[in-house]
């Protein structure tokens, strides 16, 4: 049809010409939802498991979050968040100092009166850190070490073998008596004992070196939390059952060295274990050893462990101020997206509605036409 033709068409043929061409959209539309629809359910159902999140890389990760903090982040938030932690009792440094440097590195000003409480608020409490006991006690047990205070003190002996090995001598002692053993001090020694050995063979890779080295780290930081009382209940149900089920109990008696561990370990049963230490092992190197016991605290389980883990990886001792700022459902879902099947699912639905709401607009379009 010539644009003459199309100038020369009366107003009712204009009309119907108009009714014609929303048919064919809506047609199409509806047509190619329903392939995208039908493709993108196949592919989805097909796969092994049909996980509806995949994990967000750390470049998204990064992106996520500072967008994020680039639309919320103000003064005004971090000067109220900090007067609310500061009046609070016991006050919590893990996030005062966290929202601090977030204010800091974000060269965001603090409100003279802010200033003012915070300086005011650290004199006193450092004060009475600084009354704190000398943590010489935990060499054979951190039962009587102060978390605030001698935090730095505990790591560093539960860091070396030594404390692996008094724990397996405690245990021995306890076996040979008949009385009740903490399985989950012996599980960390056992761990902390392998991973040594594992990092002193020369042979070793840098890269198995350095897991062992982060695994150690964890399995010490954990050993320290748990006799200090502050080991988070999902992470000890994970260290309970992995005691339970990867520790030949009836073969501890005959441990001699540490090559005589391997009798006494199910590796398969301790992997989950082992997975959740090196995480810590992780998430301690990124932050520090009280925000770290802080954020772990906070896991509920351990997907959430393994996602607080990266963003720290991200934000380093700004993860507790971003968890009070932002929430830690916010942040922590920049850490995972919808699979591709289920995008294109989502898509294919959203086409097949938008294709129902354009007939239904077709069929009100036509019949006002006809009414006119």
């Amino acid at each position: 049809m010539q644009l003459r033709d199309c100038a020369q068409l009366t107003p009712e043929a204009h009309r119907r010409l108009g009714i014609s061409w929303i048919k064919i959209g809506a047609l199409a539309i509806r047509i190619s939802s329903l392939v995208l629809l039908t493709v993108s359910l196949t592919t989805f159902l097909s796969q092994p498991y049909t996980a509806l999140f995949v994990d967000a890389g750390m470049d998204q990760i990064r992106r996520e979050i500072t967008y994020i903090s680039n639309k919320d982040l103000s003064a005004a938030t971090i000067n109220d968040m900090l007067i609310e932690e500061l009046v609070q009792e016991p006050r919590n440094w893990v996030i005062i100092d966290s929202l601090e440097l977030i204010a800091s590195n974000a060269a965001l000003t603090l409100e003279p009166e802010t200033t003012a409480a915070l300086e005011a608020a650290k004199e006193q409490d450092q004060s009475l850190l600084a009354l704190g006991r000398e943590c010489a006690s935990c060499m054979w047990s951190a039962d009587n070490c102060e978390l605030s205070i001698a935090m730095a003190c505990g790591l560093a002996v539960n860091l070396t073998p030594i404390a692996d090995i008094t724990g397996l001598t405690r245990a021995g002692i306890a076996h040979s008596q008949g009385n009740e053993i903490d399985q989950v001090d012996v599980l960390l020694s056992i761990i902390g004992l392998s991973v040594t050995a594992i990092s002193l063979v020369a042979a070793r890779s840098p890269a198995t070196i350095k897991s062992g080295a982060t695994i150690k780290a964890g399995a010490g930081f954990l050993k320290f939390a748990h006799t200090t009382g502050q080991l988070p209940p999902a992470i000890s149900r994970i260290l309970v059952n992995a005691a339970r089920e990867g520790i030949h109990w009836h073969r501890l008696k005959n441990v001699r060295s540490i090559d005589d561990l391997e009798q006494v370990k199910n590796m398969r049963a301790l992997e989950p274990a082992v997975e959740a230490i090196s995480d810590i092992g992780t998430l301690l190197s990124d932050t520090n050893p009280t925000q770290a016991l802080y954020l772990i605290s906070q896991s509920d389980n351990v997907t959430e462990l393994q996602r607080t883990t990266k963003v720290s990886q991200i934000l380093g001792t700004e993860t507790a101020g971003y968890f009070r700022i932002f929430g830690k459902s916010r942040i922590l879902r920049t850490t995972f997206k919808f699979t591709d099947g289920v995008l294109g699912v989502l898509l294919g639905l959203a086409g097949l509605m938008s294709s129902i709401i354009l007939g239904y607009l077709q069929r009100k379009t036509t019949r006002w036409a006809i009414r006119q």
